[in-house]
């Protein structure tokens, strides 16, 4: 006969055998030990998020890893300088101290010569772009370029040599003399499946560098989930 109170007990034993064969018990003290330790700025659960992100790429990368992973494994130091890197950035408080850590630390970490952080402003139906290379942030229009292509379609875009590449517009290196020879242009989307902005890097620096590698867009694609 069905009753409420047996459904009830099922659930709670089915969860109870979940948690028992996936060790939860022990992952969550591993989540609230380490809150205790880093005392991070942000809350509870943005600061769970970004461990569980890092412990899939690291341990168990889940799916949308995968394939980058299989192709190039992470070396152990970048890991560390990863975590270190989003552990900075996650706890800023300060929007504006936030887009300069995203670009301090993504020309560390990936070894380019320039960043650029474009938002999304919907007041004005623009992409703010902060980079740098500049003072003062300009705008860009969603399609424009490279990067308001990316911030539209929300693929990854990654060109090993821009002028022999045709979705490169030459204006800027033509006005301003700088060469950009490889780029990496990923866009930042929220949790709920929208792009909010573009992370671009400029110019490896690596000695003979072709391009940034799948190894750099892992590195690139944790740094834009913050």
């Amino acid at each position: 006969m069905f009753s409420p109170s047996n459904v009830e007990a099922e659930e709670k034993r089915s969860i109870e055998a979940y948690c028992q064969e996936h060790q939860i018990d022990g992952l969550l003290q591993e989540l609230v030990e380490g809150l205790l330790r880093d005392r991070p700025k942000t809350t509870a659960k943005v600061h769970f998020a970004h461990i569980i992100r890092l412990k899939l790429m690291k341990d168990e990368p889940c799916s949308e890893y995968e394939e980058v992973v299989k192709a190039a494994e992470v070396p152990g130091h970048l890991l560390k300088n990863l975590f270190e890197a989003t552990k900075k950035i996650t706890a800023e408080i300060v929007p504006r101290e936030t887009i300069r850590l995203i670009i301090q630390e993504t020309l560390k970490l990936l070894s380019c010569d320039r960043v650029s952080l474009f938002i999304f402003d919907r007041r004005i139906n623009m992409l703010v772009l902060n980079a740098s290379n500049l003072e003062q942030p300009s705008r860009v229009q969603p399609g424009q370029g490279i990067a308001g292509s990316v911030f539209k379609t929300g693929q990854t875009v990654n060109i090993p040599d821009c002028y022999q590449d045709a979705r490169f517009e030459q204006t800027f290196d033509d006005q301003t003399g700088y060469r950009t020879n490889n780029l990496c242009t990923m866009p930042i989307i929220d949790f709920e499946g929208e792009c909010m902005g573009v992370l671009q890097a400029i110019n490896k620096l690596d000695a003979g560098s072709g391009g940034f590698t799948s190894v750099d867009e892992v590195l690139m694609e944790n740094l834009t989930q913050h």
